[in-house]
C-alpha cells in the first residue's frame, strides 16, 4: 500500500494458507513470506514475481 494515498502497490498470489510473517532483504529487492502452509517463497519486490518456493 502506499501510505499517502492508500493506493494497492502490489498484490503476492502464491501461499494456500494464512501468511505469518514478511520481510524484505537489506536491498530491497526481495521480499520473503512464510505461511501456515509450510512453505517460505522469496518474491521480487518490484513486480511481484515469485521466485523461489521452499517446502519440507
Amino acid at each position: 500500500w502506499d501510505a499517502e494515498t492508500g493506493e494497492r502497490l502490489l498484490v503476492l498470489k502464491g501461499h494456500t494458507n494464512w501468511v505469518l510473517s514478511a520481510a524484505y532483504s537489506p536491498d530491497g529487492r526481495r521480499i520473503v513470506t512464510a505461511s501456515e502452509d509450510n512453505t517460505a517463497i522469496v518474491w521480487d519486490a518490484e513486480t511481484g514475481e515469485e521466485l523461489l518456493t521452499f517446502s519440507p
